[in-house]
């Protein structure tokens, strides 16, 4: 019995066949590679949203233990003035402002009503530039 050799080419791969692999990979890396940044800009988005929770109801917290009457919230909390009074800045009372351009109001929906239902906004931007707001309210009685 004669044995034969198969003859096989060990140059490796064409041309044509590292090109169709490139294009069915590349596709796959690109899109993994978009969902990592997005990822990362969502995260960034959450983190601002969490830090500016923790701002309103440190302000929320603040508000509810000021004591009656309603004129010694309208001298630490006037009504509207961004950032408010100069005496008794926000960012003193949230521990400094954490997010770019943080800004922090509290509006009352009538500052003669009981209960006084008082809302707490604050705004800042993200990294590209785009504002972002959220706001709580809480009721006070008298």
């Amino acid at each position: 019995m004669a044995i034969t050799k198969i003859k096989t080419d060990k140059a490796g791969m064409t041309f044509t066949e590292v090109l169709i692999a490139a294009l069915i990979v590349l596709p796959v890396i690109i899109g993994v590679m978009q969902i990592h940044s997005y990822s990362g800009f969502l995260s960034e988005i959450n983190k601002g949203r969490g830090l500016a929770m923790n701002a309103l109801s440190t302000m929320i917290e603040k508000i509810q233990c000021t004591p009656m009457p309603y004129s010694n919230l309208s001298i630490y909390f006037p009504d509207g003035v961004i950032d408010g009074p100069a005496g008794y800045p926000y960012d003193d009372i949230v521990g400094g402002y954490s997010l770019n351009e943080e800004h922090i109001t509290v509006t009352y929906t009538n500052i003669l009503a009981d209960p006084l239902e008082i809302i707490v906004t604050i705004s800042w931007q993200d990294m590209k530039g785009r504002v972002f707001s959220q706001s709580l309210s809480t009721m006070k009685a008298g």
